[in-house]
């Protein structure tokens, strides 16, 4: 009997590329762990393990994973009507990706020979557990979705035969949600005004802090962010890791508020599930096969924000905000080391008011902003489930990773939630939870290791 391949995608790679010396020992006899190389037209910056690298992580779901396989519509009704879907809602056909267009145009390209996605690869390799973080988990749950409703209706030649969803958006994210744009950029001003101005009581240095820039706020927050993600790596990236982490992390998330069907994020958005066709709708189908979901809980904002750095973050905005309210456009600032922050802050104490900023996060930042009636159970809950908490589980009311509210993160079935499907991380946040080097990670490694002995304990 062949061995079954593990696929990591995304931050799983990392995860279990830390740890491949105890995998190995643990289930090399019965689980061999996919590589991407061969698959590869050109050779690729990222893990090996990762099915889906870096340069193709904007890609949308929908084309990464069927490529040239949409060229047998024909054959499989159902993957015609995704693709006419997708091309009403502007979405490039899948060659786009391919070809150079997108790489030229938004960064992101495939990088697979011949036009081959995903499920080519699953084929290939077959059988199959994946194990995606973040992103990762949404396309591996989109895979197995395509596996049984589209490629593979008989049981018996299925390629997937189980899932493990780490920290992932099987739900959305309000950061991708284009209806929060404009409230989520005017929380993110108000976030940075109180750690700028409040925590360190310089109100009266800068009492202009209520005016807003001229123009698009989004666009000049967005910016801002850039500009202290950029200035704290420069100055201070030991203190400001996890920090850094989250920062570049808001940056590729917002961009969903943009609704660009061209990149992956255009799917994230939790009211396409009133989208039958939608990666959202889909991936939240019954599947018969094994998953588990593994749910990052962690919203300190005291774990992550050093008084250090919110120095920075402090100067930056002032700077970028004088400059903005003298109609000059965001500039990076000439801090070219941290003697000026000695000097300037020698003699401050510094109070940071973590409860009032984290208010701002939990309930402006990462709350949906839906001004009709909501009639879609699947959405309603998880936002009721965000506000009060997920009492099953005892996760906490707003309980978030920074990135995807930790109600987004569930494997429900039939609309229900199975305890036993899902394992929250208390420890997790986004950042954390996606590298060994932290306690969190290594707990998401151990998490996944249980549930893999599970799952093969239950084939033997």
């Amino acid at each position: 009997m062949n061995k079954t391949t593990l696929w990591c995608l995304n931050k799983a790679a990392d995860i279990i590329g830390a740890n491949v010396e105890d995998f190995n020992r643990t289930f090399g006899n019965r689980l061999t762990l996919g590589e991407r190389t061969s698959f590869n037209k050109q050779p690729v910056d990222d893990n090996k393990y990762n099915l889906m690298p870096g340069p193709e992580y904007f890609v949308p779901d929908i084309a990464k994973c069927v490529g040239a396989r949409f060229e047998e519509g024909a054959a499989y009704p159902e993957l015609k009507a995704i693709q006419s879907f997708y091309a009403k809602q502007g979405q490039p056909d899948y060659k786009y990706y391919w070809d150079g267009r997108s790489q030229k145009e938004t960064g992101c390209y495939m990088a697979t020979d011949k036009f081959i996605g995903y499920y080519d690869i699953l084929e290939k390799t077959a059988p199959n557990i994946l194990v995606g973080y973040s992103q990762g988990g949404l396309v591996a749950k989109y895979l197995a979705y395509l596996d049984q409703y589209v490629f593979n209706k008989e049981k018996k030649k299925r390629v997937i035969d189980a899932v493990i969803t780490i920290s992932s958006p099987l739900f959305g994210s309000p950061l991708a949600n284009p209806n929060n744009r404009e409230n989520i950029a005017e929380a993110l001003f108000e976030l940075l005004s109180c750690i700028s101005i409040k925590l360190f009581g310089e109100a009266e240095e800068l009492s202009n802090h209520e005016k807003r820039p001229q123009g698009d706020l989004f666009e000049w927050v967005y910016a801002t962010l850039k500009h202290i993600r950029n200035t704290l790596q420069n100055l201070c990236p030991d203190y400001a890791k996890e920090l850094i982490a989250m920062l570049d992390n808001w940056l590729d998330w917002l961009g969903g508020l943009l609704g660009d069907p061209k990149t992956a994020f255009f799917d994230l958005n939790i009211l396409r599930l009133n989208e039958g066709l939608s990666v959202l709708s889909c991936v939240n189908q019954p599947v018969d096969i094994k998953q588990r979901a593994i749910l990052s809980t962690n919203n300190s904002l005291r774990d992550i924000l050093h008084p250090q750095a919110a120095m920075v973050i402090h100067d930056v905005f002032k700077y970028q905000l004088n400059r903005a309210l003298n109609s000059l456009p965001p500039a990076e600032p000439d801090f070219s080391n941290l003697s000026y922050l000695a000097k300037s802050r020698a003699n401050m104490s510094i109070d940071i008011d973590y409860d009032k900023a984290e208010k701002i996060i939990n309930q402006r930042i990462m709350d949906e902003k839906i001004s009709q009636p909501i009639s879609n159970p699947l959405i309603a809950d998880r936002i009721n489930q965000y506000q009060n908490g997920i009492g099953e589980l005892n996760v906490k009311a707003y309980a978030h990773d920074f990135i995807i509210p930790s109600s987004y993160q569930l494997m429900v079935a039939k609309g229900q939630i199975l305890t036993n499907n899902n394992r929250p991380n208390f420890e997790a946040n986004h950042m954390t939870g996606s590298s060994c080097e932290y306690q969190a990670g290594r707990e998401n490694y151990q998490l996944v290791k249980e549930i893999l002995s599970d799952f093969l304990d239950k084939n033997s």
